[in-house]
C-alpha cells in the first residue's frame, strides 16, 4: 500500500498520482482495497500507518491556512 501511495498506481486503467493529502490518500486506498477485494475471497486487512506522512500534510496545510486568517500563530494552533 506505501508504494502505491508514494509512487502512484494504476486503477481501472486511470493513473493515479501521488496523493497530496489526507482525505485523497484515504479515498485512493479504499479503492485499491476495493479492487483486491473484487477478486478474492475472504477479508482483507491493511496497514494504515503508511497514512501518517498525508496526514501531516494535511494538517500543515490547514495550520498555515488557519495562521493567515487568523493572524496569530497561537490562536491557530489550539
Amino acid at each position: 500500500m506505501k508504494d502505491m501511495l508514494d509512487n502512484g498506481t494504476v486503477v481501472n486503467g486511470k493513473m493515479i498520482e501521488t496523493p497530496k493529502s489526507f482525505q485523497v490518500a484515504c479515498n485512493v486506498m479504499t479503492q485499491i482495497i476495493a479492487q483486491i477485494a473484487s477478486n478474492q475471497y475472504g477479508g482483507q486487512s491493511i496497514d494504515i500507518s503508511c497514512l501518517g506522512k498525508y496526514l501531516r500534510r494535511s494538517f500543515d496545510k490547514n495550520l498555515s491556512t488557519a495562521i493567515e486568517t487568523l493572524g496569530d500563530v497561537d490562536l491557530a494552533e489550539k
